[in-house]
């Protein structure tokens, strides 16, 4: 799947967002911050921990974000985004392009697409990737993906903005991967973080034994529990199936099955039909 975030300068870090994002898409981390007129590039194979000490400093800054799941490619800091487009561009992807990796087969699909077509294309026009033409173009080829481009002057596009989507937290998300498995209880344990339970606004905080509680003393009957906890397990559920479907559906379209095939898989036989599908190529 991975994560693309674009975060302009005046926003704060969500930290929380930003874990979430890395449990889901825990292959790499990657990150372009504007510097004083440069680019600054960090990338890494480790853990959420380590993200968040090399992105602190920066956590001011105009900044494009990446978490990877791979599925082209070794999984190691050469495939880590951000792709450096120039010395003064950087590039993030979000989706599977549709290009042989053949000139070297341990690199991903985004470094085949920067070496062969975002580099060229940046050596005619440096200004290609703000070009209404260019833009239309690309979105129109690549319409399952999102890419965000970030230049040391400050200049930011996102190709497929709105495949993606604008967060309460300033953030410009390419999916809802940053929410965690649920964006409505859980917290990671930043019992500070209010999130949205029925028609109220309450904190949760975990407890010793790793349950998840509200702070609100009026809702922590064991029955009252009981009945959020089931809600919140049916809900975990739902959205795992349609996340597993999706990235399922992803691979397909990148064997060649088309978009029209897929719709007719999923609205006769339902997920259980995509599985089967993907399980048979």
């Amino acid at each position: 799947m991975c994560l693309a975030i674009y975060k302009p300068a005046e926003t704060v870090a969500d930290w929380y967002a930003y874990r979430n994002g890395f449990e889901a898409n825990d292959d790499s981390w990657g990150f372009a911050a504007v510097v004083d007129g440069s680019i600054v590039t960090r990338c890494g194979i480790g853990d959420f921990n380590e993200f968040r000490e090399a992105f602190e400093p920066y956590a001011d800054r105009q900044a494009i974000i990446h978490f990877r799941w791979a599925t082209h490619g070794k999984t190691d800091t050469d495939n880590c985004h951000p792709f450096m487009v120039s010395d003064t561009l950087a590039v993030i992807h979000n989706g599977i392009i549709s290009i042989k990796c053949e000139v070297n087969k341990d690199r991903s699909d985004t470094w085949h697409f920067n070496e062969l077509v975002l580099k060229p294309m940046h050596t005619r026009d440096p200004d290609f990737f703000l070009r209404s033409d260019v833009m239309y173009s690309q979105q129109l080829a690549h319409a399952g993906s999102k890419f965000v481009f970030l230049r040391a002057n400050g200049d930011c596009e996102i190709w497929n903005e709105e495949a993606g989507a604008w967060a309460s937290d300033g953030h410009w998300y390419s999916n809802d991967s940053h929410e965690g498995r649920t964006s409505r209880y859980i917290g990671y344990g930043v019992a500070s973080r209010t999130t949205t339970a029925s028609a109220s606004s309450r904190a949760w905080i975990e407890t010793a034994e790793g349950r998840w509680r509200y702070t609100d003393d009026s809702v922590t009957s064991s029955s009252q529990y009981d009945e959020e906890k089931k809600e919140q397990e049916e809900y975990d559920e739902e959205k795992e199936e349609a996340f597993f479907t999706d990235r399922r559906m992803d691979d397909l379209r990148s064997y060649g099955v088309s978009r029209q095939c897929l719709k007719e898989v999923l609205e006769y036989f339902g997920a259980c039909g995509i599985e089967a599908l993907h399980d048979l190529i």
